[in-house]
């Protein structure tokens, strides 16, 4: 076998790795939704269960010999009718539990660590 052979062997594989992990991250980060929301039920607000719209899931992208994945919470894309919060603002109290927001802010960090193990678990079938 040539080494342009092997080489597009690699890189073919690659990219099914990590088509395999935008996939498994599409569905962990639902998940991680499911997590946040069963943190409690707020008093002081209404729910609009917006967060979810903050999944952003980019790749995989191929540029030259390199393939990228992003996957993961966009702030930017997070936008509240009242008006007083930034989306980043809407994170970082979600992300600390801050301003009363009710709601379990480990999901995610619990969803990164699942989407590191699913992209970990997809390499190893190909490259092990």
């Amino acid at each position: 076998m040539k080494i342009s052979d092997i080489k597009k062997k690699c890189f073919k594989d690659m990219i099914s790795c990590m088509s395999d992990t935008a996939r498994d991250a599409d569905q962990i980060l639902d998940e991680s939704f499911n997590q946040y929301y069963g943190g409690g039920k707020p008093r002081v607000y209404k729910r609009t269960f917006t967060l979810p719209n903050s999944k952003n899931i980019n790749g995989p992208d191929i540029s030259g010999n390199s393939v990228q994945l992003k996957a993961g919470y966009e702030s930017s894309n997070l936008e509240y009718s009242t008006g007083s919060f930034s989306g980043e603002e809407v994170f970082g109290a979600v992300a600390t539990g801050t301003y009363g927001v009710v709601g379990d802010k480990t999901f995610d960090e619990n969803a990164l660590e699942k989407i590191i193990q699913a992209a970990s678990k997809n390499f190893d079938r190909k490259f092990k």
